[in-house]
């Protein structure tokens, strides 16, 4: 299993995370004063932790089968591609329920690397 790279690539996942919580208030999904810079912001570090997945090893991702792997490629894909069909609500929940559960898996799978 290739640790160096997948190590890197998932403490990016960890860094972009970080910086979505520092940018969001804690409940941007009844927070009225989300500006549009900051839901930009977040949406393009989204964007790069969908890059990063999409870069892990089968073996790494197999190391949490719980995460929903594909969804995180297609909402990169989603950001990416389909910019006008995202919905700043389904954003929000990602952030304050969805990157939480990534980040528990994500530290767990670095513990469990060679």
């Amino acid at each position: 299993m290739p640790r160096d790279r997948s190590a890197d690539l998932l403490n990016d996942i960890l860094a972009f995370i970080d910086r979505i919580e520092s940018w969001t208030p804690p409940n941007p999904t009844t927070e009225a004063g989300v500006d549009e810079k900051t839901l930009y912001a977040v949406l393009h570090a989204l964007q790069y932790i969908g890059e990063a997945v999409s870069r892990l090893p089968v073996e790494v991702t197999n190391l949490a089968p719980q995460v929903p792997w594909q969804k995180i490629k297609a909402m990169r894909n989603l950001i990416a591609h389909d910019y006008a069909g995202i919905e700043a609500a389904v954003v929000w929940q990602t952030v304050e329920h969805r990157l939480p559960e990534l980040r528990i898996a994500i530290e767990g799978i670095l513990k469990r690397l060679p």
